[in-house]
């Protein structure tokens, strides 16, 4: 009879619903059908799924990449013809693939100042590795390192406050992440000036009412 064939025979997608299929094109041997087959698709010792009598068996899973990827797939034909058992097998390595998942995203601050460091780094997993891009508030003196995944400005203004939204794909799919970076204000010298100006103008002018009233005549 013939050899069990998997299928299929290139990758499955991860988190999807997939099929793996065990096909005997021939049950019989030498022209005679036996009185009695099986096959079963196992894993690791475990039996997925079996038939009886048919020429193939199907198993329905959804694959996780990070458990199913390069498992060891096994189908086993075993037919009994009068009192003579025959066996016959196949191995197939599981091959999963992956959108980009486990998405994070950090920043080393959520508010800062005038000329502060800011770094944000994006990280994924997928399968192939994902690649990386950005939509930034702005592009000035900004700096990108870490095969893309890290955007880093060393003198932040004003104008980098915003949502800095990363974003990554492979050829299954993709995904983003962002993170909000608040502008606080100026730093605290450039704030006592016009502080310092204003309770002197306050004196001048309680002063100045004060003056008045007391050159008033009764």
């Amino acid at each position: 009879f013939s050899t069990p064939v998997i299928y299929p025979v290139s990758e499955v997608l991860s988190g999807h619903l997939e099929k793996i299929v065990c096909n005997i094109s021939s049950l019989k041997v030498k022209g005679s059908l036996p009185t009695h087959s099986n096959i079963s698709l196992s894993r690791d010792g475990n039996i997925l799924n079996s038939s009886h009598g048919k020429p193939s068996v199907e198993y329905y899973f959804v694959p996780n990449v990070e458990q199913d990827d390069g498992a060891e797939i096994l189908c086993e034909a075993i037919l009994l013809l009068g009192s003579q058992v025959l066996r016959k097998n196949v191995n197939q390595t599981l091959k999963v693939v992956a959108s980009p998942y486990n998405v994070s995203i950090l920043a080393t601050h959520g508010i800062y100042k005038v000329d502060a460091k800011i770094m944000v780094t994006c990280n994924a997993k997928g399968k192939p590795n994902p690649e990386y891009s950005w939509e930034l508030p702005s592009k000035v003196n900004v700096e990108f390192s870490n095969s893309n995944k890290t955007v880093t400005i060393k003198s932040a203004k004003e104008f980098h406050n915003g949502t800095y939204r990363c974003l990554i794909h492979n050829v299954y799919g993709k995904n983003s992440a962002q993170i909000d970076i608040v502008f606080e204000g100026k730093s605290r010298n450039w704030v006592i000036a016009p502080v310092i100006t204003m309770l002197v103008l306050g004196l001048i002018i309680i002063g100045g009412v004060f003056y008045f009233c007391r050159k008033r005549p009764l």
